[in-house]
């Protein structure tokens, strides 16, 4: 069993994966609320230009007190604990299914917390110990399928029909998403998660909530050796 490590949100070294919208979205929150050091990796590019790297130099003119570090590269299996290591929990806003696996494993591995931003839902877990992604994708409706372009409720539009959201509603539904998931991890920093929790947010603000059972025979859980949980 690994010993728990208590870390108050401005000491803390946290690595997200993934440097778009709701990643970008994760980090401004977690820089307002005074994180010291966010590490961003991503290896896709904009115009040219790296998104780890646009990212960390945004995030470094808002809060010159924060310590930005571009990983310009995807997280993979190959790169996946190097660039883990040395971090004190990892968020996970790369939206693959795969990736997220890897980050849990890695998570669990190295006894970190990880915060998992898929589509409409944020789910914070500690690898090995309480559910992981893996569990709640064994769940059918853990996760909403699409992208950011998700339903939007509306009453004027017929029951089960989505409306796509605007640009607007866009933008204010990434800061929901992403002021979940800092709260999440600055929760996970002071008292690693006793049990996974799955939050899904939605347009007009709503928050919902359910805990996630843990199942040993998940793609993750399964591949935890006993000697780290």
């Amino acid at each position: 069993m690994r010993t728990l490590r208590y870390v108050e949100l401005h000491e803390a070294k946290i690595l997200i994966a993934g440097a778009r919208a709701l990643g970008a979205a994760a980090a401004a929150h977690l820089g307002a609320a005074g994180a010291g050091y966010l590490a961003v990796a991503d290896g896709a590019s904009d115009d040219g230009f790296n998104r780890a790297e646009i990212l960390a130099a945004r995030l470094a003119l808002l809060q010159p007190d924060l310590h930005a570090e571009p990983y310009p590269v995807a997280v993979e299996e190959a790169n996946a604990l190097a660039i883990a290591t040395g971090h004190d929990a990892l968020l996970d806003a790369t939206g693959s299914d795969e990736a997220g696996r890897l980050l849990a494993r890695t998570g669990a591995e190295l006894g970190l917390s990880v915060v998992h931003i898929f589509h409409s839902t944020v789910l914070a877990t500690r690898p090995g110990s309480t559910a992981c992604i893996g569990c709640a994708q064994v769940e059918a409706d853990a996760f909403p399928k699409g992208n950011i372009s998700v339903p939007v409720g509306n009453a004027s539009v017929a029951a089960g029909e989505p409306q796509p959201m605007r640009a607007a509603e866009r933008s204010l539904w990434a800061g929901l998403i992403g002021a979940v998931a800092a709260t999440d991890l600055e929760a996970a920093l002071r008292e690693p998660p006793s049990e996974a929790v799955l939050r899904t947010v939605s347009l007009p603000p709503a928050i919902e909530s359910r805990t996630v059972a843990r199942d040993p025979e998940s793609a993750v859980c399964a591949s935890v050796p006993e000697g780290v949980r």
